[in-house]
C-alpha cells in the first residue's frame, strides 16, 4: 500500500509529502513546514559549485593576462623554447634583401674594436669567427640576431633552436636563438660558438683551451657576448639595445627586419652590416656578390 502523509491538525491525508506541506502552509500557517534539509543541502551545494566556477574563470583571466604581459601577447613563447627553427622561418629571417641592408647602413649599431695585435685566427684553413655567450644573457640574445644574419651571407646554419633570455634578468624573455648543437656549413669562414650558461644561469658548455686563451686575451672576464672576427676585430657586448625587441615574437621581429625604417631593422640589420664589413676584410672581399655591396663596405671600427 502506498505511503500516506497525515495532517496532524485536521487529520486529512495526502499521497505525497509535498502535498502535505502545501496544505499545512495554506491551512495551518502557524505549523508552516520548511523545505527539507536535503533540499537545502542541494541548494547550498549548487551555490558552492557556481562559486567555484566563478573563481576558476577569474583565475584563468588573471593567468592569461599575466602571460600576455610577460610575453608581449606571444603567450605561446615558452612552448617554442628549445624547439628547432624551421627552414621556412630561417630563410625568411635571413632573407633581408640587399636593398634593405644598403638602405639601413650602420643604423643604430655600435662599431667594433680593432684588434691591435695577433695573426689572423683560422680554423680548418679558413678565417675564424668565435662567439662566446650565454643563453640567459639578454645582450647575447640581441646580438645573435645580427650575427646569424651576417653569417648567413657567408654560409648557412642548421640546428638552430628558439630561445628566450633569462626571465629574471633585465630585458627579461628577449626572443632569440641558441647555438647549442647547431652547425654552420658551406662557408667562406669557420664559426665556433660557446654558450656558457643555459637560460636559467646553469653551466652549459665549456670552452676549449684555445678558445679560453683567445677569450681571456681580448676581453675582460665575465663580459658577454664576445665576438672575435679572425683576431682582427672584436666585440664585447651587444651592438644595439635588447629593448628594441621588447614585446616582440620571433615572427614579428623577423618581419620588422625587412622594414628599413623600423627600430628593429636599424638595430639588427645595422649591426649585421658592420659584422659583414669586418668579415669581408678577413676573407679578402670574398664572396664578391656580398662584399661588393654598399653595406659591406662600411668601416667596421
Amino acid at each position: 500500500m502506498a505511503e500516506e502523509f497525515k495532517c496532524e491538525e485536521c487529520g486529512r491525508k495526502f499521497k505525497t509529502k509535498e502535498g502535505l506541506r502545501q496544505h499545512t502552509n495554506d491551512k495551518h500557517p502557524k505549523k508552516k513546514m520548511e523545505v527539507t534539509s536535503r533540499s537545502r543541502s542541494r541548494f547550498k551545494l549548487k551555490l558552492s559549485k557556481n562559486k567555484m566556477i566563478l573563481i576558476s574563470l577569474i583565475s584563468i583571466i588573471v593567468i592569461s593576462g599575466s602571460l600576455i604581459y610577460a610575453f608581449g601577447g606571444n603567450y605561446f613563447s615558452l612552448a617554442q623554447v628549445g624547439q628547432p627553427v624551421s627552414q621556412d622561418f630561417y630563410f625568411n629571417m635571413t632573407g633581408v634583401n640587399d636593398s634593405t641592408l644598403n638602405s639601413v647602413g650602420i643604423g643604430s649599431s655600435e662599431k667594433l674594436t680593432p684588434a691591435l695585435f695577433g695573426d689572423l685566427l683560422t680554423a680548418d684553413g679558413k678565417p675564424l669567427v668565435l662567439y662566446v655567450g650565454e643563453e640567459s644573457c639578454p645582450y647575447c640574445a640581441a646580438e645573435r640576431w645580427s650575427l646569424i644574419l651576417a653569417l648567413s651571407k657567408f654560409g648557412n646554419f642548421t640546428g638552430l633552436k628558439y630561445m628566450l633570455s633569462s626571465p629574471a634578468d633585465v630585458f627579461a624573455n628577449t626572443p632569440t636563438f641558441t647555438f647549442v648543437n647547431s652547425n654552420y656549413i658551406i662557408s667562406y669562414i669557420s664559426f665556433q660558438s660557446v654558450e656558457l650558461k643555459d637560460r636559467y644561469g646553469r653551466p652549459l658548455q665549456m670552452m676549449t683551451p684555445d678558445q679560453a686563451s683567445n677569450f681571456s686575451t681580448f676581453k675582460l672576464p665575465g663580459n658577454v657576448p664576445f665576438v672575435d672576427i679572425g683576431n682582427q676585430y672584436t666585440l664585447v657586448g651587444t651592438q644595439y639595445s635588447p629593448n628594441t625587441l621588447s614585446g616582440l615574437s620571433w615572427n614579428q621581429t623577423s618581419d620588422q627586419m625587412k622594414d628599413p625604417t623600423s627600430a628593429v631593422a636599424k638595430g639588427i640589420d645595422g649591426s649585421a652590416n658592420i659584422l659583414v664589413s669586418a668579415i669581408c676584410k678577413i676573407t679578402n672581399q670574398t664572396p664578391s656578390s656580398v662584399c661588393n655591396q654598399t653595406y659591406a663596405k662600411l668601416s667596421p671600427t
